[in-house]
């Protein structure tokens, strides 16, 4: 196991038992427990107070909550206990398998908690917001900790992660602003993107036999990645706003979405040969001034947010999700003809953008790739692409009039989401599917189309007005 910590800070071995103390009331009336099929789906013995609520006059304190071993429960449900705070403490009888969703969420005057070594799995956000929890014994048997499943427990100073845990979500342990020591099992091979984000962990968190970077804390300066690491994580940087190095080893050949963002002081990059991906906007909002190419060229990740205006070398081949994401500035961008695909966001957010020439061999346009391009006044599709994705041109308000190509199969969900100039749109008859939410928000649209074609069915359906053409 690796231990990691704060230094100066002792290592808190979390152990918990109940104490009954003065002003705590034991309660384990077995009339308290809703069970249904052996999971317990809610406790009836402290009313919830959920948020926006007006609090009660009086909130009794002090609960500890014996849950009966003799009602058959094998799992806690869903929300069973959130929003309860005058739990102080929870005794969580053997044959208990799993936690649910949400089961403790904001029990914010829980400050104790025993489990059973039957327990297999911890949900998602199952304790989050237990903000007086100050230490928790995940036992040996659990494989898997939730999204969100430990957040804002902003007491917590220490977890032990046992050998058996193969997985920790995303956000797992965010903003537990007092995390300044964590144990962790041999057997982790997966951790989600910010499992440990606004922590005081003081040193990398690396698993995967030293394979897989997960968390840099961020308040490094610079760090040399070590030579046994493969992969960086999404986020695994992010935030690091005093970080000015980084030195990546010939190993690294994955670089996750965000990895480096909000990185502001980072000017310069080098990235080793041996990257063969780079996930979306892992350098946004860094101060990297120079773009980043990879692939032999191929491969455009990044673009800096200042540039007004770029033109693509003609060896690229693809747009990398977010590359030009939040250049809000850019106002002329050149496609060369090499260029076959752009990735999801490529251009999210490229608010002083007016038109683009896209090139014709190119095939895919992914998700959100214009979304709020909100001076984009026209675009002409290339032929070769086959569908039209989600929120394609989501917030595209200046955009006025646009041609589906013949071919195109599919408008996917909001892909002209609040294009609220969009007065006309032409659709082939190849186009067999559009979504719901397709053109929500664009008030004023006319749908140009063939007699009989899906898209006319569509505009009657949504009671869209339309414009009947030949085939």
């Amino acid at each position: 196991m690796k231990v990691l910590r704060s230094v100066g800070m002792l290592t808190m071995m979390a152990v918990l038992v109940v104490a009954l103390g003065t002003g705590c009331s034991a309660k384990t009336n077995t009339g308290d427990f809703v069970v249904e099929n052996g999971v317990l789906t809610r406790y009836a013995g402290a009313e919830p107070v959920e948020a926006g609520d007006s609090p009660p006059d009086h909130i009794e304190t002090g609960i500890v909550v014996n849950i009966p071993d003799n009602l058959g429960i094998t799992a806690i449900g869903g929300m069973a206990f959130s929003h309860r705070p005058g739990i102080s403490a929870v005794n969580i009888p053997k044959g208990v398998v799993s936690i649910g969703e949400g089961a403790f969420e904001n029990c914010t005057g829980l400050t104790s908690v025993t489990v059973p070594d039957t327990l297999e799995s911890i949900g998602a956000a199952a304790f989050g917001g237990c903000s007086s929890l100050t230490s928790i014994t995940i036992p040996e048997g659990v494989t898997s900790i939730g999204d969100g499943a430990f957040s804002n427990c902003s007491s917590l100073t220490s977890v032990i992660i046992p050998d058996s845990v193969t997985s920790i979500g995303s956000l797992a342990f965010s903003n537990c602003g007092s995390l300044a020591s964590a144990t962790m099992g041999s057997g982790v091979t997966s951790i989600g993107n910010r499992a440990f984000e606004g922590t005081k962990l003081s040193s990398p968190v690396i698993i995967n036999d030293g394979k897989m970077l997960c968390y840099v804390p961020s308040g490094m300066t610079s760090y040399a990645i070590p030579n046994t690491v493969t992969t960086v994580n999404g986020y695994a940087f992010s935030n690091c706003s005093n970080l000015t190095s980084v030195t990546l080893p010939g190993s690294v050949t994955t670089i996750g979405d965000y990895a480096f963002e909000g990185c502001e002081q980072l000017k310069t990059i080098t990235i080793p040969s041996s990257v063969t991906q780079i996930g979306r906007a892992a350098f946004n909002r860094t101060g990297i001034s120079e773009p980043v190419i990879i692939h032999q060229g191929k491969l455009l990740c990044y673009v800096p947010a200042s540039y007004t205006a770029y033109t693509i070398p003609d060896t690229v081949t693809e747009i990398n999700a977010g590359a030009f994401g939040n250049c809000s500035q850019l106002k002329t961008i050149t496609l060369p003809e090499s260029v076959t695909k752009i990735g999801d966001g490529a251009f999210f957010n490229c608010t002083g953008l007016t038109s683009i020439k896209l090139s014709t061999a190119i095939t895919t346009i992914g998700k959100d790739a214009f979304g709020n391009c909100r001076k984009l006044t026209a675009v002409e599709l290339p032929r070769g692409i086959t569908s039209i994705n989600e929120v394609l041109f989501g917030n595209c308000e200046s955009l006025r009039s646009i041609t589906i190509p013949d071919g195109v199969a599919s408008i996917g969900e909001s892909a002209f989401f609040n294009c609220t100039g969009l007065t006309s749109i032409t659709i082939p008859p190849s186009v067999t599917f559009i979504g719901k939410t397709a053109f929500d928000g664009c008030e004023n649209l006319t749908i140009i189309c063939p007699k009989d074609s899906y898209a006319q069915q569509y505009a009657i359906e949504n009671a869209i007005k339309y414009k009947l053409i030949s085939a």
